[in-house]
């Protein structure tokens, strides 16, 4: 699958993939599991489904994802990526957050990637174990990249924040406790001082300013924990945004949208772990590892619906049907604000509030093609003026002209059914 750039030249893809279940510098609660699946399975599937060539792709794991192998691997990305072409950042492993050097963070805590050499605290030489990657340093590069290409996809199956590190049933969460020490007792901040303060609003996940020039990903929303999945029998691990959106990914049509696989993954995501809801930022209506931008479908979401009558026999919404419906987005336009309930992304298509029930359609059916046979067993008589063959003149009606008394009354109207 060849992508053409906006200038007619086909687009190079390239892709830089992180997977991290080994911290040896952490507790062994944190031990995670599926990080390095999800890595090796979104490369399989950027090479077999999307065409990404297997030289340019890079990907970290364990030992190798170190922070100077991330940020090493991530300039390297930087200076290779070409005007124009496809680019894929994803990261599986912890995600956690530190206190604010910058003070650019309105509640005083950046968010961080979580290197395999990271830690918390110091060490017995008393150098710091923290080595963490700050947003800030995350979002440097970005904007690097997007001056070079707006066909930016970011996946971060991770999570900055939380309260335990795993759930009820033992599921692992991919999340590290905060270092909250105070910024004196800290590494000093690599971001230069004229290079601070470059963001605006960050979006649901919490994690980078939102932007048009690129799509990002996340596991939940900035206070959700995103959830390892462990596979049935003898299957592999993984995240569980990264199992549902691979298989939505390895069934993607051409002119699929990052909305759409979105929408799909996301409510089995959230299915299966009720506290985790992945989220949709940016050009969400790009095509997939595409530069292409869909239009889709406008459309209100609609969340229920109330009133005696739902429906008139198949006539559609019956005058006292009451539509519980979604917020409009501004302007008409579809991915506005989502309304409560609805996908974190928005909705293409209006839902259908209460489907019908198989079983009642199959007696509906049922009874239209009873009613059928018995009309078809019907024959012609003279009884109907409109229907007679005979050449008699229709009976004459009671009272009036020929009745006995009574007053005129219609005749019954026709059986139904008949031609």
């Amino acid at each position: 699958m060849t992508e053409q750039r906006m200038d007619g030249g086909a687009a190079t893809k390239r892709a830089l993939l992180i997977g991290i279940n080994r911290y040896p510098r952490l507790a062994a609660r944190y031990q995670l599991n599926g990080c390095v699946n999800d890595a090796e399975a979104l490369a399989a599937t950027l090479q077999t489904t999307f065409g990404f060539p297997a030289s340019n792709l890079t990907v970290l794991r364990d030992e190798a994802a170190t922070r100077d192998g991330i940020l090493a691997a991530l300039d390297r990305l930087v200076r290779e990526t070409g005007r124009g072409d496809v680019v894929v950042l994803g990261y599986s492993g912890h995600g956690s957050q530190m206190t604010d050097r910058e003070g650019d963070e309105p509640d005083g805590l950046d968010e961080t990637l979580v290197p395999h050499d990271s830690g918390r605290g110091r060490d017995a030489t008393g150098a710091d174990l923290n080595r963490d990657i700050t947003d800030d340093e995350l979002y440097l590069r970005l904007l690097a990249l997007t001056e070079r290409t707006s066909a930016l996809t970011l996946i971060f199956d991770c999570c900055h924040s939380g309260t335990i590190t795993r759930d009820a049933f033992g599921t692992a969460a991919r999340w590290v406790e905060p270092d909250r020490r105070p910024a004196a007792e800290l590494p000093p901040s690599p971001i230069p001082a004229a290079a601070r303060d470059l963001g605006g609003a960050t979006g649901p996940s919490g994690w980078l300013p939102l932007g048009a020039r690129y799509v990002l990903i996340a596991g939940c929303r900035d206070e959700e924990s995103a959830y390892e999945h462990p596979a049935g029998g003898d299957g592999p691990t993984h995240g569980a945004l990264s199992f549902f959106l691979g298989r939505e990914l390895a069934a993607a049509a051409p002119g699929t949208t990052y909305r759409d696989v979105f929408e799909r993954a996301s409510a089995c995501v959230t299915a299966g772990y009720p506290r985790q809801h992945p989220q949709l930022e940016g050009a969400r209506d790009r095509e997939i590892f595409g530069v292409r931008d869909i239009a889709p479908l406008r459309a209100v979401p609609v969340r229920g619906a109330t009133g005696a009558r739902h429906a008139q026999r198949g006539r559609g919404p019956g005058p006292d049907r009451r539509l519980d419906l979604g917020r409009l987005p501004a302007g008409g336009q579809g991915g506005g604000v989502p309304a409560p309930g609805s996908a974190s992304c928005g909705s293409t298509r209006c839902a259908r509030s209460a489907p019908t029930p198989r079983s009642s359609r199959r007696r509906r059916r049922a009874r239209s093609r009873r009613a059928a046979a018995r009309s078809r067993r019907r024959t012609p008589t003279a009884t109907w003026p409109w229907r007679s063959t005979s050449s008699r003149p229709p009976p004459a009606r009671r009272g009036g002209a020929g009745g006995a008394g009574r007053p005129d009354r219609p005749l019954p109207p026709p059986p139904r059914g008949r031609p």
